[in-house]
Formats: C-alpha cells, structure tokens, sequence
C-alpha cells in the first residue's frame, strides 16, 4: 500500500508477482523426495496443489515407484491412479508387486499403461509357472514386456523348469535372482541380459547359513559359520563356481567368511583355498580377489590378545601363492558389548 497524498487519499498497487525459475522449484521438490522420511508423500502432495507447474514436477516423485503388496501404504492411491488420473502411469519407474495377493481384474489396466517402467521387482513367485493363474500370468508377462524394462530382481524363484518360456525382455541388462532352491539354478534368462546375479540361502544344518550372489564378472560369496570348516566352505564355493554359466568371465571375486571365536582357521585350510583360487586366476579373467574372514566373540574374552601374534602370519603365509596386486585378504575379530556394538579388537591385512 502506498499513500498518494497528505489529503489521506490512499491508492493501492498489486504487489509484484515473483515467479519461481522452474529449475529452483525441481531442487526444492528435489530436496524433499531425497528425505525419505515418513510423510514425504503427504509433502509432495501438498505441494503439487501449488500451481500446475508444482503439480507436474510432484507426480513425477510421487509415482515414481509403485509398490503393490499386501502392506503397502500406496494401496489406496490405485484406484485414483485406474479411475481418475490413468495418464500418470507413464510416470512409474520403478514397480514392486507381489502376485501373491488378492487384487482387482483393473490392476492389469494399470501394468499395461506403465510404458516408461525401468525396474521392476517381483516379490515371492513361489509356486510352478503352470499352476499360475492365467490372470497372473499375463500380468507378469505384461510387466516383462514393458518396452524399456532394464532392470529385474525376483525375490524367491521357485517357479519351476517350465517358465523357460516366461518372455523375451530385448532392454533388459541386469537381474538378480533371489531363491532358497537347494541348487539355485538359473531357468529363464532372457539373451540380452549383461549383468546377471543369484543369489541362494542353502541350509546345511539349523546353524548354518551359506549366501552366494553371482554375475557375469562380478561374483560376491558371504558365508557364516557356526562350527563349519573352511574344507567344507571351499567345496561348497566350488560348486558354485562349476555351475556359472560363465566362469571365463569371471573378473572380481570377494569372499566374506564368519567364524564363532575360537573357530580360527588352520594353515592348511588357507593353503588349500589359496591353491583353488590360484587355479581359478589362471582359467580366466579373474584379476581382483578379495577374502574377509571376520572371528565374532562374546563380550568379555581376554584371550583374544593372546591370539593376535599367533594368527597374524597365517593369512600371509597360507595365500601366499595369490598374494600380489589385485589381492586383499583381512582378518579382524570384532568383540560384541551391549547394547548391540561391537569392538574391532584384531585387524591384520596379508
């Protein structure tokens, strides 16, 4: 407001419109999808309401993955996205969908529309591709057969020798398979595929838990062991090594191996394990190698100290036959205090 004249006429002016640059308003939106807290939703929500311009940049953060499960919060927003805004589905992503629960025929509506889709996640395919549905069926090849589909991780494949036949996917360049399939065999991949990783949960006992994830140069093995011997951890890394469909390709392996203190491995078993990788390093590609052994003991353990001298030279001694550029091997004992820490007590590097 500004006064004209002493007489007390006063004029009033319409205040300047700031307009905000547009680039401003995506950082700002930007910034407030990166928080990933609870209510971020609800905040892109709100600001979407702001002008058309907020409302554009919103919807992209806001459908930008999907998640369709039993639990998902996202749930109620599906008939909005069927009924009153089916457009907005070319702005998902990334979709997680589990087949496993109950949902309407229109669901199938919404797949067919996710032209832009670049990720999707299957959750818990767990029964033979036959004794599916036919809804389901077609549901899961609509998504496989998105037109820019990249990238696919299947959580639990149980599916069976008869999904060989699932569907070409002509983008897809990377997929991860998670399964609890003693042999963790790969059924179905399709050609174009340039990353492909397993990775299988196989139970020897109650107390004993073996994890390998694969790829077509990269090849990560994690293992925790409760009173197992590293003889039966290389054997079971060499059978998991045999079945790659690719070994020759193999360029970077890491193995991460965990004992129950005082379960230090012998000499020999380092030797023995050195000898099979040093093989494996003159089959193929395989330049860069890398072996934690972690030793977890119960807070309280003074022996620990003593141990040190002893076990600091057998990682050196046992690989030395690898030993050299590209080769890392670590052993550290982490001693575990209340509540939930732990403590780095021994760290030695051959």
């Amino acid at each position: 407001m500004n006064i004209a004249s002493a007489g007390g006429v006063h004029s009033e002016q319409q205040p300047p419109i700031c307009r905000i640059p547009v680039e401003l308003v995506r950082h700002i939106i930007a910034q407030i999808n990166d928080r990933n807290e609870h209510g971020t939703a609800s905040t892109l929500a709100a600001c979407s309401l702001v002008c058309r311009a907020w409302t554009d940049i919103c919807r992209q953060r806001l459908f930008r993955k999907l998640v369709i499960s039993a639990d998902a919060q996202v749930r109620p927003r599906l008939p909005f996205l069927h009924v009153t805004a089916p457009h907005l589905a070319e702005y998902v992503l990334e979709l997680v969908f589990d087949p496993n629960i109950f949902f309407p025929d229109w669901i199938s509506d919404i797949l067919d529309r996710m032209h832009n889709l670049r990720v999707l996640t299957l959750i818990d395919l767990t029964r033979e591709w036959s004794a599916l549905s036919w809804s389901l069926k077609h549901t899961i090849q609509t998504l496989l057969g998105a037109p820019r589909l990249q990238s696919l991780a299947i959580l639990g494949w149980e599916l069976g020798d008869d999904a060989q036949s699932l569907i070409d996917c002509p983008n897809l360049e990377k997929m991860a398979i998670t399964t609890e399939e003693q042999q963790g065999s790969l059924l179905w991949v399709p050609p174009g595929v340039k990353d492909l990783s397993l990775t299988g949960e196989l139970y020897i006992s109650s107390c004993s838990r073996h994890r390998v994830t694969y790829a077509s140069s990269f090849f990560v093995v994690g293992h925790t062991q409760f009173g197992r011997s590293v003889p039966q951890f290389h054997n079971w890394l060499k059978g998991c090594i045999d079945n790659l469909p690719f070994p020759e390709l193999l360029e970077r392996l890491d193995i991460a191996l965990e004992h129950w203190y005082p379960e230090y491995p012998e000499l020999t078993e380092y030797e023995t394990l050195s000898r099979f990788l040093a093989e494996l390093r003159d089959r193929g590609a395989l330049r860069r190698i890398s072996i934690a052994i972690g030793i977890r003991t119960p807070e309280g353990r003074k022996e620990v100290d003593i141990d040190e001298e002893r076990e600091t030279n057998k990682p050196k001694d046992g690989f030395a036959a690898i030993l050299g550029p590209g080769v890392d091997v670590r052993l550290s004992v982490l001693r575990f205090t209340l509540p939930l820490t732990h403590e780095l007590v021994m760290d030695c590097r051959a």
